[in-house]
């Protein structure tokens, strides 16, 4: 190894290699000419044949040995005073960037090496930070892409490295700003229409920029380090899925680079935390909100951008503040509910079956009709997939069934479901029955929960329906006064919801003292006569299975509608009397237990998911008559049946007698042997979550290819018709409320990445501790 002095550049000669096919004399002279920055030569890093950097002394090296004899590299160094060099050899080597060091490129200082193949043309694959490296010294260049529509395309153009094409690169002809562009045809071109070039800027702008740049951080192009991916975190990170680093590209990632600091202006702790906040928010949200190819959409990208715009100002925020606050929310989830509106059909297509949720009610002479979809996606790590169809207000003339009818058939046809295997869920199913005679009609489980609620609240005798109407009257007269706004929100006139009814005892019992002297001082008498804070105790802690009940058959990313016979059973056991009731609670539990064998009717497609649940699969010491089990069972194997002989009846080639025999010999011959096969089956410790169980079932979709598509039909069904908002009753627009329905779906949703987030942190900070 030689230096020159003058010029500080550094030759490595290496040693002769000897090779097979060629004769001894023959050598291979690799130069890499650098510019060496640092003045110690002995600790400056060079890159290896393996991309890997090695911080030993040079002069106690002897040169890399490669095993190849015609390999040549390609060596790109910067210089701040002369022009960079570029050296290209022949290579015989497929092409390929080596890796950079574990730090990533922090400088213009490192060197790029590329292995190149003599006559190929096809694009080079390179990290964006590289990219933007061989702009910047123009050893890229960027080449206008004709033939294309799009105006974009008049100052975006393909970015070139010695005549070949950078994959997946685009840049601005006039700045040279590099961006992320894939040509599948999902990807648009609305990142490109944002780009603010600041080849066309004033000069007073970029002056005003520059000094902000110096004052606070470098320029987001001198920072090619991915700041959410890549960065170290104090808490280990799950580590992240292909679709999460298909979505997540350096443009995107990068959009926080403002809180980054450079090495020599170091980040306050608070700007750490807030860095480490939003990352772990953005990871949570990435790869909780929706999984599985629609990550790659744009549209899902744009709102992880924004996600993380929002989240840099407000860390530390709630996440449904961040989603509310964001005013282009609108124009991005019409395209995202349109882009998972054709995807959960393309699910439903391939499951072969779903689930439709119709909820009408009756206002007079309207009947506003809501349409909802849920299918079981096939993906791993995903539940129950639900996104609204239709919303529409028929006239409610006396030929409402009729009209219901129509709108149905006509909905199922153009979304194309018409043939797929479907269950309906409905809160008025006297409605449907009678026109809607071919399909499966199930009864909405809410419906059946407030109908038990409200015949227990209304029978069960003097004390319960004294306490109630005290406490509505409470209710009527705080909100007429409109005492305070805290006692306002707290305590609302309950109408004739159950669940109100409860949260005003609740309110009043909290803020008895309060109310007694305010109601006392306005209205001069005792407002509160007849009411007794044992017996209002007494009816919340009745009642508050119902509302655990209430809350856990609610909608739900999950599916759960195993648990719809479950809590049935449940609540009869709740009901029954015990020894040492008060007297109020006697009154409760014995009208509890008529009511919910009355009007808490559980359809046979509810227990029949149950049944599919492996925990339960036997309906033992469950409340059901030995004859309706078998019943259920039977019906099962015929289902089975079915989707057995779909199977076997597939379009292809003929089918030979040797095919039938093999058929037969095989133990799914009978149809009926594989739900057979699944009862003898040992009982086994499974989690009662719908999301465990489904990955129980995928886990055994070969083994029980019939019985798989029976739970996914089965599982698709909700325990409640999605009733329509009271705000929206007047809304002129169907789009209006598909995008409030989405909305609140994946307010939901964020919900879960915020709670998976703090749970997270706290385990993290308990780790800390020990």
């Amino acid at each position: 190894m030689s230096r020159d002095p003058d010029n500080q550049l550094t030759t490595i000669s290496l040693r002769s290699l000897k090779s097979d096919g060629m004769d001894s004399s023959e050598t291979l002279l690799i130069n890499a000419a650098g510019r060496i920055i640092q003045e110690n030569i002995q600790h400056t890093s060079y890159v290896d044949q393996r991309g890997h950097a090695d911080n030993n002394d040079y002069m106690t090296q002897s040169g890399p040995s490669y095993s190849d004899h015609n390999e040549s590299l390609f060596v790109m160094q910067t210089d701040p005073f002369c022009k960079p060099s570029l050296n290209l050899t022949r290579s015989d080597k497929n092409s390929q960037i080596q890796e950079p060091s574990s730090s990533g490129l922090k400088s213009d200082n490192e060197q790029i090496v590329i292995y190149l193949e003599e006559g190929e043309t096809s694009d080079i694959k390179l990290e964006k930070a590289e990219v933007e490296v061989l702009v910047r010294q123009n050893l890229a260049h960027v080449s206008i892409r004709s033939g294309r529509r799009s105006e974009v395309w008049d100052r975006f153009g393909s970015i070139l490295v010695e005549g070949r094409r950078v994959k997946n690169y685009v840049g601005c002809v006039q700045c040279k700003k590099v961006y992320y562009y894939d040509n599948s045809h999902w990807y648009g071109t609305s990142t490109l229409k944002r780009h603010k070039c600041r080849a066309q800027t004033d000069k007073c702008d970029y002056l005003d920029v520059k000094i902000m740049t110096l004052q606070r951080v470098q320029p987001v192009e001198m920072n090619p380090v991915p700041v959410i991916v890549r960065t170290n975190t104090v808490q280990p990170v799950q580590e992240v899925t292909n679709d999460l680093q298909n979505f997540m590209d350096d443009d995107v990632q990068r959009t926080s680079a403002t809180d980054v600091q450079g090495e020599d202006m170091p980040i306050t702790p608070a700007e750490e935390e807030a860095l480490e906040v939003e990352k772990k928010l953005v990871i949570f949200a990435a790869e909780n909100l929706i999984t599985g190819s629609l990550s790659k959409q744009k549209s899902f990208r744009d709102l992880i951008h924004s996600f993380i715009e929002l989240s840099s100002t407000n860390s530390v925020g709630a996440v449904r503040e961040i989603l509310q606050r964001y005013d282009r929310l609108d124009n991005v989830l019409q395209v995202l509910s349109s882009e998972q509106h054709s995807l959960l059909l393309r699910k439903i297509k391939e499951s072969g079956s779903l689930a439709l949720s119709l909820h009408v009610d009756l206002c007079g002479s309207l009947a506003y009709v809501t349409m909802c979809a849920s299918a079981i996606s096939s993906a791993r790590y995903s539940g129950l997939s639900y996104i609204p169809l239709r919303f529409v207000a028929l006239a409610n003339n006396g030929n409402i069934q009729e009209n219901v009818k129509q709108f149905f058939y006509e909905a199922i046809e153009s979304e194309g479901i018409a043939d797929v295997r479907r269950v309906v869920i409905t809160n008025l199913p006297e409605l449907f029955e009678r026109k809607l005679r071919t399909e499966k009609i199930v009864e909405c489980v809410q419906t059946s929960l407030e109908n038990v609620v409200n015949v227990i609240l209304t029978g069960s005798g003097k004390l319960v329906t004294d306490q109630v109407e005290v406490a509505r009257d409470i209710a009527v007269k705080v909100e007429l006064l409109n005492l305070n706004s805290k006692l306002t929100r707290a305590i609302r006139n309950p109408g004739n919801k159950w669940l109100n009814i409860l949260e005003t005892l609740q309110a009043i019992l909290e803020n008895e003292a309060i109310l007694r002297r305010h109601l006392k001082e306005c209205y001069k008498e005792e407002c509160f006569a007849g009411f007794s804070r044992e017996s209002a105790e007494d009816i919340l802690d009745f009642f508050q299975i119902f509302k655990d009940a209430s809350s856990k058959l609610d909608l739900s990313i999950y599916p759960n509608s195993h648990s719809v016979f479950l809590w049935k059973h449940k609540l009869l056991q709740h009901s029954t009397p015990r020894l040492g009731d008060s007297e109020i609670k006697t009154e409760l539990r014995l009208c509890a237990k008529t009511a919910i064998k009355n009007h808490f009717l559980v359809g046979k497609f509810y227990k029949m998911s149950t049944v599919l649940h492996p925990a339960f699969k036997s309906l033992r010491k469950m409340p059901i008559d030995p004859t309706e089990r078998l019943e259920i069972f039977e019906e099962l194997r015929l289902l089975c049946e079915d989707k057995i002989s779909e199977n076997t009846s597939v379009k292809g080639r003929k089918r030979t007698n040797e095919d039938f025999e093999e058929y037969l010999d095989s133990p799914m011959k009978a149809g009926n042997n594989e739900f057979d096969r699944y009862l003898s089956e040992e009982a086994k410790l499974v989690s009662t979550s719908g999301y465990q169980v489904l990955d129980h079932w995928r886990c055994r979709k070969d083994q029980y290819p019939g019985l798989y598509q029976i739970v996914t039909m089965l599982w698709a069904l909700p325990t409640m018709a999605i009733p329509m908002p009271e705000q929206l009753k007047h809304c002129k627009r169907n789009e209006s409320y598909i995008i409030n329905m989405f909305t609140l779906y994946l307010s939901r949703k964020l919900d879960v990445c915020q709670n998976g987030w703090q749970c997270s942190t706290v385990v993290n900070s308990n780790d800390h501790l020990q």
